[in-house]
C-alpha cells in the first residue's frame, strides 16, 4: 500500500554515540578492524547462533533457531527462490551454537555467559544470531552483558531479534558498538519487530519477513560480490520487492 520503500537513494549507517568518548570507541573499533592483518583467522570465524523460539507454528509445533540458521550457512530453494550460503565459500570457518535442537543429541539450552564467552574470545569476524529480543536484550544477552565483553579483535554483528537497534532509547546496539571499546565494530539489528513465520505458507516454512532479509542479505555477499554493509543491507531490501 506504499508504506514502506525498500529502494535505496542512498545508503545510511549510524554511529548512535552521546558524547565524544562513545564517538572516539566507535572510530577506534571501525580502524581497528579496517586496520586487521588479513592473515589474521579471526576474519575468516563465524558464529551462527539460534535459540529456541517456542510455538512459532502452532500448537505442540516448536521452532529452533537452527533450522533457520541453517538456511544461511548452506544456501537454501526453500520457497521460489534461491539464496546462496557461507558454506560457498571456504573463506569462512563457521561454528555453531544452538539451543534445544531436538535432532541433535548434545545441544543444550545455552545462555548469556555463554555468548559473552564466545563473542570476547576474538574468535569471530561475524557473529549471526535469531532469537527473541527488546531495547535492552539480543544474541542472549542484555545491555549489562555487553558491557562485559573482553575481545579487542572486533566483529560484525547481525540478529533477526525484536528491538535490540531500537536507537531513541539505551539499546544493546549502543552497548556493542559505542559504550566500550570491546563488541561490534557494526551492526545489523532490527529498531523495531522481527518478523517470523507467515501465515499464508505451510507450517514447514521458516520463509518470515526477517528471514527473507537475512538471506539476500548473504547473498548480496556471497552470489553477487557486493562488500560494503550499506549496499548489502539496501541490496537484501531490493531484493525482496518481489515476493511482496
Amino acid at each position: 500500500d506504499g508504506d514502506v520503500d525498500l529502494m535505496a537513494e542512498v545508503y545510511v549507517g549510524r554511529a548512535s554515540a552521546e558524547n565524544a568518548a562513545e564517538f572516539s570507541n566507535f572510530v577506534y573499533k571501525t580502524m581497528g578492524f579496517e586496520n586487521a592483518d588479513a592473515g589474521d583467522e579471526y576474519l575468516r570465524g563465524v558464529l551462527l547462533a539460534g535459540q529456541f523460539l517456542g510455538n512459532q507454528f502452532g500448537p505442540d509445533m516448536m521452532a529452533f533457531g537452527k533450522a533457520y540458521m541453517k538456511e544461511l550457512k548452506e544456501g537454501s530453494t526453500a520457497t521460489g527462490y534461491t539464496t546462496i550460503g557461507f558454506d560457498s565459500c571456504e573463506l569462512f570457518n563457521v561454528s555453531d551454537l544452538y539451543q534445544w535442537d531436538n535432532d541433535q543429541a548434545g545441544e543444550s539450552r545455552w545462555g548469556a555467559s555463554d555468548m559473552v564467552a564466545e563473542m570476547s574470545s576474538n574468535s569471530y569476524a561475524i557473529v549471526n544470531h535469531i532469537g527473541h529480543g527488546s531495547a535492552d536484550f539480543g544474541f542472549n544477552i542484555r545491555n549489562t552483558d555487553a558491557m562485559n565483553l573482553t575481545n579487542d579483535k572486533f566483529f560484525f554483528a547481525q540478529a533477526q531479534d525484536c528491538t535490540p537497534g531500537k536507537l531513541e532509547v539505551d539499546c544493546l546496539a549502543e552497548r556493542l558498538t559505542t559504550s566500550t571499546r570491546h563488541g561490534a565494530y557494526a551492526v545489523v539489528l532490527n529498531s523495531r519487530y522481527g518478523f517470523g513465520w507467515l501465515n499464508d505458507y505451510p507450517w514447514s516454512s521458516f520463509d518470515g519477513g526477517s528471514q527473507r532479509g537475512e538471506r539476500q542479505f548473504w547473498d548480496a555477499y556471497f552470489a553477487e560480490f557486493i562488500i560494503n554493509l550499506g549496499a548489502i543491507n539496501a541490496d537484501s531490501h531490493e531484493d525482496c520487492i518481489f515476493l511482496l
